[in-house]
């Protein structure tokens, strides 16, 4: 489970801090944060299927279990397939999923 209100409480630290020219820099610190949940969310689908393949379903599932929202789930879970570092395993409508090469190693450099 998160812990929501130390992650406000860091962003709004953040919030204030000055760049070089004086001027609040937000936009960043906001966008970092994203970065790393999304980071997360991908680091866990790709664990799980690096033990097996993965329905589509299951990534929901997992979801749920860890708490991570089943729209950022899926939404991760489609962005790695486009990006090719999963792939279905037949051409079945609810065939499940697999893991690449390319895959291995982007989970290897998210470790």
């Amino acid at each position: 489970m998160r812990n929501w209100k130390n992650q406000r409480l860091q962003l709004k630290s953040n919030w204030n801090q000055k760049d070089s020219n004086g001027r609040r820099d937000r936009r960043g610190f906001q966008l970092s944060a994203v970065v790393d949940e999304t980071h997360a969310v991908a680091k866990k689908i790709l664990a799980r299927l690096s033990v097996g393949p993965l329905r589509v379903r299951d990534v929901w599932k997992l979801a749920v279990q860890d708490s991570s929202g089943v729209r950022k789930a899926v939404t991760v879970f489609y962005w790695l397939r486009d990006q090719g570092f999963i792939r279905k395993t037949g051409k079945d409508y609810c065939a499940p999923y697999e893991l690449t090469e390319k895959g291995r190693h982007f989970y290897k450099a998210l470790d």
